[in-house]
């Protein structure tokens, strides 16, 4: 007997790989998911303004990105001390105005360096709920704990989420990359359960519409395989909320079985087995067991290097030989 639907997910038509860059942008399930590619030693970008959860904030940071957007500090607002950006997570903000701003410049060099060198886009959508500013009728990334009465909430609908993507997806930039779109299966209950399973389904639509209209752009069902085959609380962390470690690890697994290169899972096992050994500490620093381990772990990297030249192991290395 079968007690649960297992998801079965189709193929797609290309696979990434240690020569592949990607960008990733979204919702914290992105950056979940960007953390372990990096782990992977994967060349990818994730966030360059930080966690993003609208799809209109999502378009604006790919514009920001592939423009090369320098920021002023007129995009800069002050609120209990702290100078933060619209457009960016809290995490940016801080007390030193200068300071925000070059953090903020900094990141987005790296994030035109990763479009334009972009072979993926990976763009994780959480909530068709967004919040525009009352002075100036922009819709905003992070209200930054401004007071609600500055901000009118609003639905984004299918029609203007497939609208604003529309004007980015038919440039010829982006019709050279493979774009896989993805809804975030961490809930928004703050919205209530109706209103948030409403979002959701406006997502799932929007993307499903993209998808259809681009051969270049994929869905990848992160929410359904979270809704129809997890579907226990025994995958949430105790907020009920978030996802378990254990549930993104079988999201991970699935991604890779089918969106990683064959070859490049077979290094991903070699690479897990490297950062298992640089997370033991010798008994005896200094000693003659010590020696050999850290020999016998650098000639592992070497065979690495010469598999695939295009990883970087530099601070592995700077590690072993401290």
């Amino acid at each position: 007997m079968e007690f649960r639907t297992k998801a079965v997910l189709p193929d797609f038509p290309f696979t990434i790989d240690h020569n592949r860059r990607g960008l990733v942008v979204g919702s914290c399930f992105a950056t979940a998911m960007a953390t372990r590619l990096r782990a992977m030693k994967m060349p990818v970008v994730d966030n360059p303004t930080g966690v993003v959860y609208n799809p209109l904030s999502v378009a604006g940071v790919l514009r920001a990105a592939e423009a090369g957007r320098q920021y002023k500090e007129t995009d800069l607002i002050e609120n209990n001390g702290l100078w933060c950006c619209f457009d960016h997570h809290g995490s940016f903000s801080g007390p030193d105005r200068g300071a925000v701003l070059k953090n903020i410049n900094e990141k987005m060099v790296a994030a035109r360096g990763a479009f334009d060198a972009g072979d993926y886009l990976t763009l994780t959508w959480g909530t068709a709920w967004a919040f525009r500013y009352g002075p100036t009728g922009a819709v905003v990334a992070n209200c930054h704990k401004i007071p609600a009465r500055e901000f009118e909430r609003f639905r984004i609908e299918p029609e203007a989420i497939v609208a604003e993507f529309d004007a980015l997806f038919s440039q010829a930039a982006y019709q050279s990359k493979n774009i896989l779109l993805t809804v975030s299966p961490i809930r928004h209950l703050k919205d209530g359960m109706a209103a948030n399973q409403l979002s959701k389904s406006i997502l799932v639509i929007a993307a499903h519409r993209l998808a259809e209209k681009y051969a270049n752009v994929h869905y990848f069902p992160a929410y359904e395989i979270v809704m129809d085959d997890l579907r226990d609380y025994r995958f949430y962390e105790a907020d009920m909320i978030h996802l378990s470690t254990v549930a993104v690890d079988y999201i991970w697994e699935l991604f890779c079985e089918k969106l990683v290169a064959p070859s490049t899972r077979e290094l991903f096992k070699k690479i897990e087995k490297i950062h298992a050994a640089l997370g033991h500490r010798p008994f005896r620093a200094g000693s003659d067991a010590c020696r050999a381990f850290r020999h016998s772990v650098t000639a592992q990297i070497d065979v690495l290097e010469k598999l695939c030249p295009a990883i970087d192991w530099s601070e592995e290395k700077k590690q072993l030989s401290a």
